[in-house]
Parts: C-alpha cells; structure tokens; sequence
C-alpha cells in the first residue's frame, strides 16, 4: 500500500503574497541576478532584500494617503 503525503500547498494570490512567502520559505535565495558581462554575477537581489524593499515602498505610499485594497 502507498500512502500519500499531504502538503499544505500555498498558492499566493498575488505577487506581493508570492515574494513574501518565498521570503519566508528561502530568505536568501536568489530571485534576480544581473550579469554585467554576460556572466559574471554583478548584482544579487534576494527574496529577503525584495520583500524588505515592496514593503518599504508600500509604507511610503501609504504613508502618502494612497490605500490599498
């Protein structure tokens, strides 16, 4: 007999919801990389670093009067 494990399966609704459960699950995983040359890594932006930065500029625009939903 098999037995099958469940998993909670965690299916963001938006794009915010989906950057801040990776930050969640893998902080310092890579979501962005440019490559200057082509090949050589020049700049690494992590899920942790774009969660910290979606959240910085939507205190700003809140803070601005703009509402979200």
């Amino acid at each position: 007999m098999s037995k099958s494990i469940q998993r909670n399966v965690i299916t963001p609704r938006t794009l915010p919801d989906l950057v801040r459960h990776r930050a969640g699950e893998r902080p310092e995983a890579a979501v962005y990389t440019f490559l200057a040359d082509g090949e050589e890594d020049e700049q690494r932006l992590t899920y942790a670093a774009l969660d910290q930065r979606a959240r910085a500029v939507a205190a700003g625009l809140q803070s601005l009067g703009a509402g979200g939903e």
